[in-house]
């Protein structure tokens, strides 16, 4: 059989379409009609974005979104390998509501006496400043991604979790 797979642009598309094409590499001699068959062919591989690289790009955005959260905290100072791309701005009452949580709690997230939430006149102050990965790490969290976990990990670890990784976090996020 010949497979002609449509897709738009779309990021739900795509993800169907990668495990659509996952099923079928499964398959292998089923989908060809050739034992000696071990896959589909390299160009459905662009929807395979369960890799090492997607692995890789999963772990960077852990790291990112630690460091992020750290900063706000004062556990440590800005990240020196910062995201080539500025992370979006949260929408505003996104940004009110976590800064006004972290502003009231800050003794429950270990904020460092020096850190922003403590040294802030409002939580207004602190919430200018807020983008997509400060929150990153709470959202993760609240899906059973533990992004303290990961970044715990030797380099050797890391490159061992990669594994699944990707199927694991789209999972966990798209529900």
């Amino acid at each position: 059989p010949e497979y002609k797979l449509l897709v738009s642009p779309l990021g739900g598309e795509r993800r169907f379409v990668a495990a659509v094409v996952k099923r079928l590499e499964s398959l292998g001699a089923l989908t060809q009609g050739d034992r000696r068959a071990t896959g589909v062919t390299a160009s459905w591989k662009s929807f395979n974005v369960d890799t090492r690289e997607g692995g890789a790009t999963v772990l960077d955005m852990f790291h990112h979104s630690y460091w992020a959260a750290g900063e706000v905290l004062g556990w440590h100072g800005e990240n020196p390998n910062f995201p080539l791309v500025k992370p979006p701005r949260l929408p505003a009452g996104e940004r009110a509501a976590i800064a006004t949580l972290g502003f009231l709690h800050a003794d429950l997230l270990h904020a460092e006496p020096h850190s922003r939430l403590r040294t802030a006149a409002s939580a207004d102050d602190v919430a200018k400043d807020l983008n997509l990965l400060h929150a990153a790490k709470l959202w993760l969290s609240l899906v059973g991604l533990s992004v303290d976990e990961y970044e715990q990990l030797t380099e050797a670890a890391q490159l061992k979790a990669q594994d699944g990784l990707v199927a694991t976090f789209l999972n966990r996020i798209l529900g």
